[in-house]
């Protein structure tokens, strides 16, 4: 599509609405605060367009909101706390916004529905945040990649055992990878490329995974430190 301009205020009275489906089109400014009338909203999509300023605060209102989607627009940082109030959601999606997080909002972990969290792009800095590690909801999905994160992979990370999706592509991780990633038995998808990561990659998977190397079906490693070969993975054990 090819719609442009801003959502008008009176978007807010459309109370009916379940689900809003703007991507890719060419919408900008702010989103307006009335937003937040939307009640019987589950899931928004609005990526891909110009959207700038801050999420309102009002978005905290919708409490039946399953899936927000703003990826691949203009947003600008803080997030508003407001957005712990939203205890049914379930996938979060601001990549490639400029928020300019120095980490991951302390609030995250109170969503106790959320299973999938991507925030590709978004400037965060440092090491990988141990806020994460506090979230009790079950998390299937986990994109931190082209951030600027340093330091090494936690331990932790093992812990998720409902992860099916770990991107940490294009950081500045270095380090070893963590044995604990072989005790996720439903990751399928692992991309760790172009970072400096080091060490045995063998060492790290040959734990616990058998000879038909559990349900990964994806597995990135490119433009790293490594000093084992990918052909060794599952070898022995």
């Amino acid at each position: 599509n090819n719609l442009s301009g801003n959502l008008p205020f009176n978007f807010g009275q459309l109370v009916s609405l379940q689900r809003v489906s703007l991507s890719n089109n060419k919408l900008e400014g702010a989103l307006p605060s009335s937003l937040g009338n939307l009640h019987h909203l589950t899931e928004i999509y609005l990526s891909g367009n110009f959207f700038s300023g801050q999420i309102p605060k009002s978005l905290g209102q919708i409490s039946h909101l399953i899936m927000f989607n703003i990826s691949k627009n203009l947003i600008q940082g803080p997030l508003p706390k407001e957005m712990s109030n939203l205890q049914n959601l379930q996938t979060i999606d601001l990549s490639f916004n400029p928020l300019n997080l120095t980490s991951i909002p302390e609030w995250l972990p109170s969503l106790l529905s959320l299973s999938g969290i991507y925030l590709a792009g978004c400037g965060i800095q440092g090491r990988i945040p141990e806020v994460l590690n506090t979230i009790k909801s079950p998390i299937q999905e986990l994109d931190l990649s082209m951030n600027f994160l340093s330091g090494s992979i936690p331990s932790w990370i093992g812990s998720f055992s409902q992860l099916y999706l770990l991107n940490l592509s294009r950081n500045s991780l270095d380090s070893f990878i963590p044995r604990s990633i072989a005790k996720l038995r439903n990751l399928a998808i692992l991309d760790l490329n172009s970072n400096r990561l080091t060490g045995s990659i063998t060492e790290a998977f040959e734990i616990e995974q058998d000879s038909t190397g559990g349900s990964l079906t994806y597995l990135d490693l490119s433009h790293n430190n490594f000093s084992s070969g990918v052909e060794e993975i599952g070898v022995g054990g």
